[in-house]
This record gives structure tokens, sequence and C-alpha cells, in this order.
């Protein structure tokens, strides 16, 4: 028996929920944008790890490798670019809001352009994760997956490495 989509969607609880209980619009407001770019960072990461588990004969060292070369803020500009025609206007607004947000620091070995849309990229994904909207965001993720280079990704453009 092979390990696929559905049995993903229920490994990471995207069937019951278990990562806790979606957020009604009040609650929502309460969350800073850069506490749902910090949720949504964590929640692409767990989709990258997740499949590269899924990857026969990776060695521990190989999956890290790849992780670092899918969630830094370079790759994640890039796929927002990617995923930016696919978005409703909902999801865009949502990008708009975590890319223009105010942060007070960004790694140096980033551009202030890269780091800002890699927020908001992350934004849309802690929104989505906490909206109860998972399946939106497996979906948006798996898109990039099978839209992507397959020698290595988007991050290895221009600033591989960056972090967020």
């Amino acid at each position: 028996m092979s390990f696929g989509e559905e049995d993903m969607a229920n490994e990471i609880g995207m069937d019951n929920g278990i990562f806790g209980e979606t957020l009604d619009s009040n609650q929502l407001k309460s969350i800073n944008t850069l506490g749902l770019a910090y949720v949504g960072d964590a929640v692409y990461e767990l989709f990258v790890r997740i499949r590269l588990c899924k990857e026969r004969g990776c060695t521990n060292s190989t999956m890290h490798k790849q992780a670092v070369r899918r969630v830094n803020a370079a790759a994640q500009a890039r796929a927002g670019e990617l995923l930016m025609s696919r978005l409703t206007d909902e999801e865009k607004d949502v990008c708009r809001r975590g890319r223009n947000t105010d942060y007070h620091s960004k790694p140096k070995n980033v551009s202030h352009a890269d780091y800002a849309a890699a927020t908001g990229f992350e934004t849309l994904f802690g929104w989505l994760w906490m909206t109860g909207r998972q399946e939106r965001a497996y979906e948006l993720f798996r898109f990039l997956w099978d839209h992507e280079p397959r020698d290595g990704g988007p991050a290895q453009m221009k600033g591989a490495g960056d972090g967020t």
C-alpha cells in the first residue's frame, strides 16, 4: 500500500483538526500579521518535510538540504509569484497584507523585496491554516511541488539558503 495524497491529509491532521480549532474572524483579528506568517512558515515547512519523507532513498542529510532549498525567503518569494494567478481576491489581499507588514529585522543575506514577498507567502499559509482551510493550503502546496523544476526548485535561484 502506497502513501498517497489522502494518507498525507490524514497524517498532517487535515481530516480531524488535530492542530487546533478554526478561528472565527474576531479571533483571527487578534493575531497580528507576523503571527500568521510565523504559523504559515511552519505549515509550509511541515508540508515540505512530509513530502520529502515520502521520497524513497533519501537520507536525513538529503532531506534537510532539500527542505532548506525550499523553505527560505528567496524560494518562498518565487513560490508566491507562481501562485498569484491561482489565488482568490481574498487570498491576494492576505498576501498583500503580509507583504506590506512592518517587520523590524530581516536576515542580512536576503533582499528587502524577497523578504517582504516571503512574508506575504507565509501569511497566506498561516491564514489558510488558522481559518480552517487546510485543504486549500495543501492544494496550493501540491501545485508548487508539482510545478517546481526537478533540479531542486525555486530555491536554486539567486538567494538560496536565505532564512525567514
